[in-house]
């Protein structure tokens, strides 16, 4: 089929976009020409507006403009003017059936959260619709300003051309997938003394009391650029990165996006199906994990150790972390 206008009917968060924009140099590869427009969250416009490939990233405010049904009825109208020949949904809507499209390829339910990745799910329905489709690093375009960020932010802190950078991100948006703060402090340690390393922390923990906490004990002789980048600035920067190493949270999935290799600590996580889809031999689990892992319960049911940490996460060795890290750096 010949498509010239093409809609991705995309995410809302920042680990399932960058999974989304998978699909975006597959179908640029297979429909020269055609204008691809991806549909997201406001607060992810301007981050997937980075994806070369995407010509237009159109935005569904859910919570704001597009609150209510006359609002969406709207929006539906306007996106059905655009006369798409092919919609791609990636996620559980039936926004598709009001858009008029001539084509629609979309994942089925069954094939939602079923201990399988998504970009393979993804993947898989490029392929089975006759675009050959094998994942790789998302090519992504930096401003010039986001550029001289990064450069600028390594050297006000010293850090000379060519070191080995290594990002670290201890927040999650649930406090049961975080690893103790004494843990990253005993690694930072390790890579910076040891191995001539330079660790530099990431993340947002501005309004969350429980990483508002973390960051209280975490070391201040770590590099720091917890709540001083925009998103687009985060990913410059850890771009320079050598190897990124991340609990389950959205920077984990920026970082394998870019094609940084990027080791994952998973405790309540279901690592069959989430986890940074470019470096699966990166996972780290506890040796004796708990019969309740992975799980999804509230926090109220988990099992604790006597720090209040999770035996999940509590359980992961420095020395397991830092094994897969060096690993990653000699390949």
């Amino acid at each position: 089929m010949q498509a010239k206008r093409i809609l991705v009917l995309g995410h809302s968060n920042i680990g399932d976009i960058c999974s989304d924009l998978s699909v975006v140099a597959p179908l640029s590869r297979a429909f020269p020409g055609a204008k691809i427009s991806l549909l997201t969250s406001p607060r992810l416009e301007s981050f997937a507006r980075g994806c070369r490939g995407i010509d237009e990233v159109l935005v569904f405010d859910r919570h704001g403009r597009d609150k209510g049904f006359i609002r969406q009825f709207a929006l539906v109208l306007s996106l059905r003017r655009r006369r798409f020949d092919l919609v791609v949904v990636l996620k559980a809507s039936l926004m598709f059936i009001f858009l008029g499209a001539r084509k629609v390829w979309r994942v089925s339910k069954k094939d939602i959260g079923r201990d399988r990745h998504m970009i393979a799910v993804y993947m898989d329905l490029l392929n089975r619709h006759g675009v050959p489709a094998v994942h790789q690093a998302v090519d992504f375009a930096f401003s010039a300003e986001e550029t001289r960020f990064a450069e600028n932010f390594l050297l006000e802190r010293r850090i000379p051309p060519g070191a080995c950078l290594v990002g670290l991100s201890p927040f999650a948006n649930w406090g049961l997938k975080c690893w103790p703060a004494e843990k990253w402090n005993e690694l930072a340690e390790v890579l910076s003394g040891k191995h001539g390393m330079f660790p530099v922390l990431f993340g947002k923990a501005a309004g969350d009391a429980f990483s508002e906490a973390t960051l209280k004990r975490l070391s201040n002789r770590i590099i720091s650029a917890v709540d001083r980048c925009s998103l687009r600035r985060s990913a410059a920067l850890i771009a320079r990165c050598r190897v990124f190493i991340s609990c389950d949270s959205g920077l984990a999935y920026i970082a394998d996006s870019l094609g940084i290799p990027c080791v994952t600590l998973s405790g309540p996580t279901n690592t069959d199906c989430y986890y940074p889809y470019l470096s699966p031999a990166l996972r780290v689990k506890s040796r004796q994990p708990p019969a309740c892992a992975p799980c999804m319960k509230p926090t109220d049911n988990c099992i604790l150790d006597d720090k209040g940490v999770p035996y999940c996460m509590g359980g992961i060795s420095v020395k397991d972390v830092l094994e897969k890290l060096l690993a990653a750096v000699s390949g």
